[in-house]
């Protein structure tokens, strides 16, 4: 019941090739002659990504293109091989007047933690993340479970924080930022920059501020520290946050989009489907060329004031015809970044 007003078995053609605008499909479709008038049926439209806009005099449909996830450089999504933004320059950390090294012991560390950090900071150290010192800088590192099970390496940097200078910090307020969305805008992107702070550099002699001591499997103690921000830094929002303000001023915005920056999430506003899929995939290439790298699994949420929403199979999530009765679930989304959120919501 429902196309028609009465209960009937309908039958199901063979996969037949289907044209809808500029692209050709296979797929499976409903047998309904008496229907009143016709219909595209739901997965169809999931398949094809297609978006219908209505009015009060007309239905509009908008197919993405077809080829744009063929335009992104590849090497953008994330893996769990970290990347250093190498054109920036490495950072130096400035210690307050007459503040020197601190030296705080370990904690214990469970067995089980122990090994799963194990790997992580293996990794790290092949990669050029950590690199062993000897240094009269020490605080502890704590494992920190996830929710699949792993662990993550935090490092206790509360009394490194109170020696070193506080810049003054230049992260916007995301509601201000999204208050300057103008109401022209219909479509919009979020990308999310995966292990932001660990691609930008730490000068040589910075570096041994942020070490910490290690004992691994065979009960071989080392000393290891950064080479890029650490994660507890005070100061890495505001450093990173610079770094990329300064890359993104070098990207040709040709689509004419709106970009906004808060820390490691990006946000691209657009007029219309194309120019906001075309922005996307520019961006994505750009920031990747310049060994960024963009989460690809974690999605945003929006919230009930963003109805219409559909994921994009990439990690950039695509807000399709945005109410704007609201700004509260975009500004949850763009302040928490799509690693926060649990996933996209909509119709």
């Amino acid at each position: 019941v429902g196309a028609t007003g009465k209960g009937a078995k309908c039958p199901v053609y063979a996969p037949a090739e289907c044209a809808l605008g500029n692209r050709t499909i296979s797929h499976k479709l409903v047998y309904l002659p008496n229907c009143p008038t016709p219909l595209l049926g739901r997965d169809l439209l999931c398949r094809l990504g297609a978006t219908l806009h209505f009015t009060q005099d007309k239905i509009t449909l908008t197919l993405p293109p077809e080829n744009w996830k063929n335009q992104i450089y590849p090497l953008v999504w994330a893996s769990k091989i970290p990347e250093k933004a190498t054109h920036q320059t490495p950072v130096k950390i400035q210690l307050l007047p007459e503040k020197g090294p601190v030296q705080i012991k370990q904690y214990p560390i469970k067995k089980e933690a122990r090994e799963g950090l194990q790997e992580t900071i293996d990794r790290f150290l092949q990669y050029g993340v950590l690199r062993k010192c000897q240094s009269a800088w020490n605080t502890p590192i704590l494992p920190v479970q996830k929710p699949d099970g792993t662990y993550r390496l935090v490092q206790n940097l509360r009394a490194v924080n109170k020696r070193v200078k506080t810049l003054h910090p230049l992260v916007p307020n995301p509601y201000t930022l999204l208050a300057s969305v103008g109401g022209q805008y219909t479509h919009f992107s979020v990308l999310n920059l995966k292990n932001a702070f660990f691609t930008i550099p730490v000068d040589t002699l910075s570096q041994e501020i942020f070490s910490f001591k290690w004992e691994d499997q065979r009960r071989v103690k080392k000393q290891l520290c950064w080479t890029v921000l650490a994660q507890e830094f005070k100061n890495s929002p505001t450093l990173f946050g610079q770094a990329l303000t300064r890359d993104l001023e070098k990207w040709n915005n040709e689509n004419q989009v709106l970009l906004l920056q808060y820390v490691d999430d990006l946000l691209i506003a657009a007029v219309g489907l194309t120019p906001c899929l075309k922005a996307t995939a520019s961006l994505l290439s750009f920031i990747g060329l310049r060994e960024y790298r963009v989460a690809k699994t974690k999605r945003s949420s929006t919230g009930s004031a963003y109805p219409a929403v559909r994921h994009l199979e990439t990690s950039c999530s695509l807000l399709l015809q945005t109410t704007r009765s609201s700004c509260k679930g975009m500004a949850s989304m763009f302040k928490g970044g799509c690693g926060n959120c649990p996933g996209l919501k909509g119709s």
